[in-house]
């Protein structure tokens, strides 16, 4: 394996953690707002943002926070490689769309055959 795949499974493997760790957040705010839709009284309208208060008003914005995270892990685990193909773009004499070692005299990767810029 070369540096590009262990560089996309560090990638992958980001995305699995931050989705991982975020769950617990994401089930706490679906949980209390879950709590609070059935302790409402009947006759009166469910407003979740309303009910947050007290004890629970950190579940609000850590519930938030973990979607963002979750969303992030989601992006990195399954559409990351847009941000992996233009992270390893940059890398000087390898080969932007398989990461094949280029040698200066080559304009093309002999792996891939993808035309590439001469090496600085």
């Amino acid at each position: 394996m070369n540096e590009r795949g262990w560089f996309t499974l560090l990638v992958r493997g980001l995305g699995l953690l931050f989705s991982l760790t975020s769950l617990s957040g994401v089930a706490m705010l679906l949980s209390q707002a879950i709590v609070s839709w059935v302790n409402t009284p009947s006759g009166q309208q469910f407003a979740p943002l309303t009910t947050f208060g007290g004890a629970y008003s950190y579940i609000l914005p850590q519930g938030i926070a973990s979607m963002i995270v979750l969303g992030a892990g989601l992006y990195l685990l399954f559409r990351g490689g847009r941000l992996i193909d233009w992270l390893c773009k940059s890398v000087v004499g390898r080969c932007a769309a398989c990461g094949y070692r280029l040698q200066a005299d080559q304009n093309a990767c002999p792996e891939c055959g993808v035309l590439c810029s001469p090496r600085r």
